[in-house]
């Protein structure tokens, strides 16, 4: 069934969340379909690769950052159907802190109906000096 027309719209995204949200919390059980090799599941989290081209990116809340190396930062997030969102981290590094954020777009050539799942999350990335003491926000 087809609820949206459109693979950017903002209310696709926002129910893709809040169906995210409620999995996580057991009032429901997200459908998990990847449809994608580029992911990989771990503990019921996707790692998946960041993505580039984002059409009408927005950046959107994320569930924690936490380091996993000297110089690699694990992000965990709600997403939607990955055929038809994409999401990347932009990250800004100073001497006290690195803030990250999250950006949520529509995929280049998305089909034009997309599915209103939702699952966790995660993207990997790398600093450019090494974490150490430095706050993660």
């Amino acid at each position: 069934m087809k609820l949206f027309g459109s693979s950017n719209s903002i209310l696709s995204r926002t129910f893709g969340a809040i169906i995210a949200i409620l999995g996580s919390l057991g009032v429901m059980s997200p459908h998990i379909d990847l449809g994608s090799s580029s992911a990989s599941s771990s503990n019921n989290v996707n790692v998946i690769e960041a993505s580039e081209n984002l059409v009408d990116e927005m950046p959107v809340e994320w569930i924690s950052a936490l380091p996993t190396g000297e110089k690699e930062i694990a992000v965990t997030f709600n997403a939607g159907d990955l055929k038809c969102s994409g999401y990347r981290v932009d990250l800004e590094e100073t001497e006290r802190e690195i803030k990250v954020t999250l950006f949520e777009g529509a995929v280049p050539g998305a089909p034009e109906h997309c599915q209103l799942i939702g699952q966790t999350a995660k993207l990997l990335v790398s600093t450019d000096d090494p974490i150490g003491f430095r706050k993660i926000s």
